[in-house]
């Protein structure tokens, strides 16, 4: 495991050698703010799912830059088989490995509800990390 680690030091100075940038974006990761809750009666049926997918990009490993509220029309599925709120930060975790959140994934879905108030939305994290 050590090599692999230098061997990515050790491509990222050849890079920057190069003159070739490095760059990333970081986003708030996504948790679980607590206690499992309920999907309110109103909304079971109108949940709009969408499952995050992918490798080391969706899984997000940066801290969190802010704290705000949980959106009460935003869940997210746990490896516990619960729905929780969705929060970008520190809490209760949900998933197997600890610093795995969801990227974009928050970050799509207030988006979604900027445009559509109504919708209540069901994030679904199956993205994780693959060791380079």
């Amino acid at each position: 495991m050590a090599l692999r680690k230098y061997r990515l030091i050790i491509a990222s100075g050849l890079l920057l050698l190069l003159g070739i940038e490095l760059w990333y974006v970081t986003r708030p990761r996504m948790i679980a703010t607590g206690d499992v809750v309920s999907i309110p009666a109103e909304l079971q049926g109108r949940l709009a799912i969408f499952i995050l997918a992918g490798q080391s990009n969706m899984a997000a490993r940066g801290l969190p830059t802010y704290s705000a509220p949980p959106d009460p029309h935003i869940f997210v599925y746990g490896e516990d088989r619960q729905w929780r709120y969705a929060a970008a930060r520190r809490g209760q975790q949900v998933f197997v490995e600890p610093d795995v959140g969801a990227g974009p994934g928050l970050a799509f879905a207030q988006a979604l509800r900027a445009d559509d108030p109504s919708m209540t939305i069901g994030l679904i994290q199956c993205a994780q990390m693959v060791p380079v």
